[in-house]
């Protein structure tokens, strides 16, 4: 009978060490839980920062196409305005020139 407390005294005492070491661990897993929740709010936040930040950089890349395109016009339009000032410059010299003479 003695031999039998023993066997269930030492039987409770692994029990409980059983149990404290599982709560332990239940509460590290908590912990851990814990951080993983707010590791993956901050993977979030990221996410869309970095998704704003690609359509911000998009809607500079269209207005760079926009400006490219209009300095393209323009440049066309100067080298056009260019030969007609030259062919009046030239045909009013000579003009000019025949005047003179």
């Amino acid at each position: 009978n003695l031999e039998e407390e023993r066997v269930i005294s030492n039987l409770k005492r692994e029990l409980l060490c059983a149990l404290d070491s599982a709560r332990e661990k239940d509460s590290k897993i908590l912990e851990l839980e814990s951080v993983l929740s707010q590791y993956k709010v901050s993977v979030e936040e990221l996410n869309t920062e970095n998704e704003e930040f690609l359509s911000d950089v998009q809607f500079i890349v269209s207005i760079n196409q926009t400006f490219k395109k209009k300095n393209e016009t323009l440049q066309h339009e100067l080298i056009e305005f260019r030969k007609s000032t030259e062919h009046v410059l030239v045909t009013e010299n000579q003009a000019l020139t025949k005047e003179n003479n």
